[in-house]
């Protein structure tokens, strides 16, 4: 049995209380952004997408090119909308908030899905109705890294999420059938949001485990007891 002495105790929980504050402030921030994103520069340009519409619809007095381009705008315009509304979720997601874990989590994979042409299944079940909010944060960004690197790193199309609520708590896993990596490789290089991961879960007295090797895809396992981590964030 190895025995820490009392300092470097005392040392991992102020470490804990700042990765817990830090996470804090992370989360206030992207919610301001957020906001900002979407009252102000996302109004503005949905404002220009309908008078470009009225332009393209109004009688022509012009060159069949300034049509063509004007048409184009358009169709840019509305690009950036949506791309601005989507970052704007990614940042700060009011679905969280006001319709709970599995609802925020079952539309983020739909937009995921059809934001980047992608299959991603989702699955609940025995989900508690009320989980708490540090809790509920915790699993929906591992979850949004989870897919955002399988996307960019897997190789393949197709994605597949569990929630699930057992007997002490709440259980997710992120899974794909990519190329895979070495998780201690990607630990010690702090790539792939895993420090990031491991930090969220840490703060909810959870559990995070990475299983994944060359060509035989990637498993994120979260567990997460809802019977202590009350006691634990009031602690923190």
């Amino acid at each position: 049995m190895v025995r820490f002495p009392a300092i470097s105790v005392r040392r991992l929980m102020s470490l804990a209380s700042i990765g817990g504050k830090l996470i804090a402030a992370q989360e206030a921030g992207r919610t301001r952004i957020a906001r900002e994103l979407h009252d102000d520069v996302n109004q503005e340009l949905a404002f220009l997408a309908i008078s470009l519409d009225q332009m393209r619809k109004g009688p022509p007095r012009s060159v069949s090119e300034i049509r063509s381009r004007t048409e184009a705008l358009f169709r840019k315009t509305e690009e950036i909308s949506r791309s601005l509304q989507a970052l704007s979720h990614q940042l700060h997601s009011s679905k969280l908030e006001y319709f709970g874990l599995v609802n925020a989590m079952q539309g983020f994979c739909r937009e995921f899905s059809d934001q980047h042409h992608v299959e991603v299944q989702f699955l609940q079940e025995y989900v508690p109705q009320h989980v708490p909010k540090e809790i509920s944060l915790c699993l929906f960004r591992v979850m949004q890294a989870g897919l955002t690197n399988a996307l960019k790193h897997s190789g393949v199309n197709r994605f597949e999420v569990g929630l699930h609520g057992t007997t002490y708590g709440v259980h997710l896993t992120v899974r794909d059938d990519g190329v895979g990596f070495d998780p201690d490789t990607a630990l010690r290089s702090e790539g792939i949001g895993i420090i990031s991961m491991r930090e969220r879960v840490r703060f909810v007295n959870g559990t995070l485990a990475i299983d994944s090797k060359a060509n035989g895809g990637t498993t994120i396992t979260v567990d997460v007891p809802l019977a202590s981590v009350l006691s634990h964030l009031q602690s923190a």
